[in-house]
């Protein structure tokens, strides 16, 4: 059972925060069959159940702890752990959505199969959205009101972004746009990492126009986790006809003989995959994006603190990434 009144200095720490969240979840899930698969999601690499120490296990609900700590450093850990846990349970489950919908094979998917894989997602989001309701019990009844209504309008832009993804995957190369992508980007991911922002600082008593720059930030955040990822994943985005900041940028940069066949193709896809050359080029321009929205969000970040007058935890900046912002592009 984690601790009903944990001191700050136990739970002050990533590794601290992430301890009492693990103990906090274990006792939430309940020892039933149904809960066994969504449990080994949560276990999965970057989750908070994952076995292997790392900092950045379980970020989305790292993020809630930690803002609401730098507005409330004697918050309440019981009402936050369950807000941070809400928010891993519906990621996860947006995760695993995910992978189904793009048939991808990953560790969890081989093991379970796609149709526990799909009940373990159902179970996760179930969970969070009795974590969310939970909230209820430790806050006035128009403060709780607001916070879930904006809670689920985030979700649904979330889930609305994720619908924009599929049906570019149909469009044709010249009918993509870099706005489109970002647009993608934003609402897919970018709603989930503001959801995470605007609830930590809303749960930390955070004023109005902090926990919009905080809604604001994690907008720009997730976008800009998102076009970081692309740019690992191109050879496959490109076999599931993904349309992604890097491939658009390596399309552009292609030869015009490429283009010419790309705009007489039945199937909405170029002949063959971008040149390495132009592969290239596009991944560097789109961790220029990154960098781009990196610094957006250190402005953001800077804004905030003036309002605190006082600066954050340095956890915070860590886990943003705001400690390495502008590094990727010469370190990728």
């Amino acid at each position: 059972m984690p601790k009903s009144s944990p001191h700050m200095s136990e739970i002050g720490s990533i590794e601290g925060a992430q301890q009492f969240l693990r103990e906090m979840l274990e006792d939430l899930l309940p020892a039933d069959p149904l809960y066994a698969d969504a449990h080994l999601a949560l276990a999965q690499p970057g989750k908070i159940l994952c076995p292997h120490v790392e900092t950045h296990n379980g970020l989305w609900p790292l993020l809630v702890w930690f803002i609401a700590a730098a507005h409330a450093p004697a918050f309440d850990a019981q009402l936050v752990g369950r807000g941070a846990l809400a928010m891993e349970c519906v990621v996860c489950a947006f995760d695993l959505y995910d992978d189904i919908e793009d048939e991808e094979i990953t560790p969890l998917v081989a093991e379970l199969g796609s149709k526990r894989v799909t009940m373990a997602a159902t179970v996760l989001w179930s969970l969070g959205q009795r974590l969310f309701l939970s909230l209820h019990e430790h806050m006035a009844s128009e403060v709780f009101l607001t916070m879930y209504t904006t809670s689920t309008l985030k979700i649904q832009q979330s889930i609305a972004g994720q619908h924009l993804d599929i049906l570019a995957s149909d469009l044709a190369w010249p009918e993509i746009t870099e706005d489109k992508v970002l647009e993608i980007a934003r609402t897919k991911s970018g709603s989930l990492a503001s959801l995470a922002c605007w609830l930590g600082a809303s749960l930390g008593q955070a004023s109005a126009d902090e926990c919009q720059l905080w809604s604001e930030l994690g907008l720009r955040l997730g976008a800009a986790k998102q076009i970081h990822n692309d740019c690992s994943d191109m050879e496959e985005d490109w076999r599931q006809h993904k349309k992604t900041l890097p491939l658009l940028l390596s399309i552009m940069l292609s030869s015009e003989d490429a283009s010419e066949d790309e705009e007489h193709s039945t199937d909405h896809e170029p002949l063959e995959p971008p040149a390495m050359m132009a592969a290239l080029y596009g991944r560097w321009g789109a961790l220029l994006r990154y960098r781009e929205e990196m610094e957006s969000i250190n402005e953001l970040f800077q804004r905030i603190e003036t309002m605190q007058a006082s600066p954050f935890l340095l956890t915070l900046t860590l886990l943003i990434g705001l400690d390495g912002a502008g590094e990727s592009t010469e370190d990728e």
